[in-house]
């Protein structure tokens, strides 16, 4: 079965239940857990832009498509969370405050931090099929995780600081595999 964030009557006030709720907005935090899917299904997360986004209690297979994400707080997903890396899942990460990225070991496409001086803590390892991004003084702490990339693009004349940890950064490629720091 297919879900569409932006189909209306998939939104309710309460997990398993509740009455129909409005489209979420940007101050709104999505909760999904072992309720919001009932059978294996392809989830795509169509709406411009929400606050935080957390799949960690989902039970059911679920497949993750989308083209691009505007998330202003935590972006987590869950174990039973299959993104498709070869689809262009381009997350932005643009909150201001500090956030969590919890992509529980599964491949994206890319990661973008614009959060205007907002502050992005990973809490696992990660691969991404493109580029990690990071600009308007966001400041990115690898949290000693090990993420791979064919390109980080670090530390630009807008960028905040870096923490690297013990964790391993690695660009790969078939030569176009690198690391941008300004």
């Amino acid at each position: 079965t297919n879900a569409y964030m932006s189909d209306a009557s998939n939104w309710r006030t309460s997990s398993g239940g509740g009455t129909v709720s409005r489209f979420p907005l940007v101050q709104d935090d999505l909760i999904f857990d072992e309720n919001s899917f009932t059978i294996t299904t392809t989830f795509t997360p169509n709406l411009s832009r929400f606050g935080s986004l957390t799949m960690s209690a989902v039970d059911q297979s679920v497949s993750f498509t989308s083209q691009e994400i505007n998330c202003y707080g935590d972006f987590i997903l869950g174990n039973r969370i299959t993104p498709n890396p070869n689809y262009p899942n381009y997350v932005n990460m643009l909150g201001r405050g500090n956030h969590v990225i919890d992509l529980a070991q599964k491949r994206l496409y890319s990661i973008n931090f614009y959060g205007y001086r907002g502050s992005f803590t990973f809490m696992s390892d990660c691969s991404l099929a493109s580029v990690i991004d990071c600009d308007y003084y966001a400041s990115i702490d690898f949290n000693d995780h090990n993420i791979t990339a064919s390109q980080f693009i670090l530390g630009r004349a807008n960028g905040g600081p870096v923490y690297l940890g013990n964790g391993i950064l690695e660009a790969y490629g078939s030569g176009d595999g690198h690391f941008g720091f300004s």
